[in-house]
């Protein structure tokens, strides 16, 4: 049981790292908001299967457990990929991936409303005047608490945001920024992707607490959190390098769209 060492996981302080830079002693983001440490990994070569979805991918051995439902208005399963191929080698079944419904991070002071600094960093001339090649926005407001978070997000989207049949458009001209706002907008419960001219596509978002963006209110858009997704899945040629992850409690842990995937004892402890 193992995952591709180019597979990225989300760590207890809401960075994000592949599988093979994960040691013993780190601690990795689960769906129930909190930090779950890694008390062992180790490197190996094995035959990996690709899971595809509309935005992303990773990759696990064939007996690597999966969280998937049969349906999306399933409940969750635990099962591995050797069980879902027939004898010939065909997929059996459609399984869909599931996504946690938005997680919290520990609250974190920030020197200015947030509100504020995303409509700053949102003013294309400003941006132009202080950015480079590519320009992040500040950590302390893409994990931060849900208040702050949302704040942010509603600037964003106020300053950037179009709505076009029931999807919310943000186009930041850079790539850095979309991938932040991306996992902002996961991180909160909803969905979305870049798509081939780098912008962001929402097609479900829940926002709810300290603000909720004049954008949405103006259109009275109601887009409601979607946390399954139809997948994919390819056997890979050949043998590829993989890291084995084990966490103290056997807890879920979380791909970088938010993915809920097992760790690798075989086991399934807090979810």
């Amino acid at each position: 049981m193992a995952y591709g060492m180019n597979t990225f996981f989300i760590m207890g302080d809401g960075s994000v790292k592949q599988a093979g830079e994960i040691r013993a002693g780190d601690y990795m983001l689960g769906p129930d908001s909190k930090p779950h440490k890694v008390v062992s990994t180790r490197g190996d070569k094995k035959q990996l299967y690709k899971i595809s979805f509309a935005d992303g991918f990773y990759t696990c051995t064939a007996d690597q457990l999966l969280c998937v439902k049969s349906a999306p208005s399933s409940g969750n399963e635990f099962i591995n990929l050797t069980e879902l191929y027939g004898e010939g080698g065909d997929f059996r079944q459609n399984i869909f991936g599931v996504r946690c419904g938005g997680v919290d991070f520990q609250e974190k002071p920030v020197p200015i409303d947030p509100y504020i600094m995303g409509v700053i960093m949102g003013n294309e001339r400003y941006m132009r005047r202080v950015r480079n090649d590519s320009i992040q926005f500040p950590k302390i407001c893409i994990c931060n608490s849900r208040e702050v978070r949302i704040c942010f997000l509603t600037a964003l989207i106020d300053t950037y945001g179009e709505i076009c049949d029931d999807k919310l458009y943000l186009d930041f001209n850079d790539e850095g920024r979309a991938r932040d706002t991306l996992f902002l907008v996961k991180s909160l419960g909803g969905n979305g992707w870049i798509d081939k001219k780098g912008v962001l596509v929402v097609d479900s978002l829940a926002l709810t607490g300290y603000m909720n963006p004049c954008l949405l209110n103006v259109y009275k858009i109601n887009i409601e959190p979607t946390l399954s997704y139809g997948a994919e899945i390819e056997k890979l040629d050949g043998t590829e390098y993989v890291s084995y992850i084990e966490l103290e409690d056997n807890s879920l842990m979380l791909l970088d769209d938010f993915t809920m995937v097992p760790d690798c004892s075989g086991m399934v402890g807090s979810t």
